[in-house]
């Protein structure tokens, strides 16, 4: 066999030690960058723990105070309408006895409009 018409595979470059070296380096600096991701995103992920924890607290917080609120305000409708019914049953009572205590000064005054009549018509001495 022979090598005519073939062409040879180009040589092989010899990689220098320097450049094992670098990429070597930039592997260190990317696995430390790498490893400062990871912690941060860490730190992060326990720092949305804690808040979560806190946005918990509150709104059971919120909740309880919510529902006491409720409580109250419930026990401050009832309150105002026994009040507004005890006033609503006295005006009733003022209304009855006034309209009693009108009803005989109209009784009254037709007894002297008829004595005044009786008295006009009357003949005089």
């Amino acid at each position: 066999m022979s090598n005519v018409g073939r062409k040879k595979p180009p040589p092989k470059r010899a990689v220098p030690r320097s450049s094992y070296h670098a990429t070597g380096v930039l592997l260190e600096n990317i696995r430390d960058e790498f490893k400062m991701v990871a912690e941060a995103v860490y730190a992060t992920r326990e720092k949305v723990d804690h808040l979560d924890k806190k946005i918990d607290h509150v709104t059971s917080d919120l909740t309880h105070s919510i529902t006491m609120v409720r409580v109250a305000l419930g026990n401050v409708e009832t309150k105002l309408s026994e009040r507004i019914n005890r006033v609503e049953d006295k005006l009733g009572q003022v209304e009855d006895t006034l309209g009693a205590k009108i009803d005989k000064i109209g009784e009254r005054l037709d007894r002297h409009e008829e004595e005044i009549v009786h008295l006009k018509q009357a003949p005089s001495h």
